[in-house]
């Protein structure tokens, strides 16, 4: 930034007009208008965490299992990803993972003495830097170093509890959230996805003719952000069989745009 004596303006002529009347009316002392968004989250998938966290709950309660609400972070976590397909390997992961980590800890355990604070300490550190050194390689690498944690973590919470009993009922809990995550995902559809992905379509294909036109950085990043949202869209929309996903217009959209991306700016 220092070096470049002209800057690439990130927006057009007439957003920059506006962003700066309203700056102008804050400095001004008016109060500025919240505006509540969902974000990019589907009425779909806010239903699939809500259902399988209550399910995933409920059924860990009447099996009486002690630490019910493991089942209920487990539904909720394979479905932090988009569509069935990808909840299916997310749901392979925790529970392979899970399997895993729990026969490390039962090894960590009958070396360490985890009824010392620092030890637990030791261990909670160490697990927690594998797993977020492992997380972006492979969730189930990741899990394989959470495992141990909390369980190490809950039994010096309740000194009582036997080891091989949490073990056992980590396990249990986490496949079930898992599984039931997972069904979920499958009953529950995303009808929206493919709406989602033609609005997106037509928002890139905006952004690519705006582009041709005039070429400058505003126009550029606009079409940047709208080609990720088609990425996105995408994403969702492959992994629900219930959707059918025009292969060939995408192709074509998303030519264009890193085609015009492609090319050399404008200069200012």
């Amino acid at each position: 930034m220092r070096r470049r004596r002209v800057v690439d303006p990130l927006v057009e002529e007439g957003e920059r007009v506006r962003l700066s009347a309203y700056a102008d009316r804050v400095r001004a002392g008016a109060r500025p208008v919240r505006v509540w968004s969902w974000g990019r989250a589907s009425g779909a998938w806010v239903v699939r965490v809500a259902v399988a966290s209550v399910v995933a709950g409920g059924v860990a309660w009447l099996w009486g299992l002690g630490h019910g609400y493991w089942a209920t972070v487990s539904a909720a976590s394979v479905l932090q990803v988009a569509g069935v397909s990808a909840t299916w390997h997310r749901t392979v992961q925790r529970g392979v993972g899970t399997v895993v980590g729990a026969v490390v800890a039962v090894g960590v355990f009958a070396l360490v003495d985890i009824s010392s604070v620092w030890v637990v300490i030791a261990l909670v550190v160490a697990c927690q830097v594998g797993a977020e050194l492992a997380v972006m390689t492979n969730y189930a690498y990741a899990i394989v170093c959470v495992t141990p944690l909390t369980l190490a973590l809950s039994a010096l919470a309740r000194p009582g509890e036997g080891t091989f009993d949490l073990v056992v009922e980590r396990t249990a809990a986490t496949v079930l959230g898992a599984v039931v995550g997972l069904v979920v995902c499958v009953v529950v559809a995303d009808r929206g996805a493919r709406a989602r992905l033609e609005g997106a379509l037509v928002e890139c294909e905006r952004a690519c003719a705006r582009v041709s036109a005039c070429g400058g950085a505003g126009c550029r990043h606009r079409l940047v952000e709208a080609l990720g949202d088609v990425e996105a869209a995408v994403a969702v929309a492959v992994g629900e069989p219930a959707v059918s996903v025009p292969g060939e217009r995408v192709e074509r959209v998303r030519g264009r745009a890193r085609a015009l991306l492609d090319r050399e700016p404008e200069p200012v």
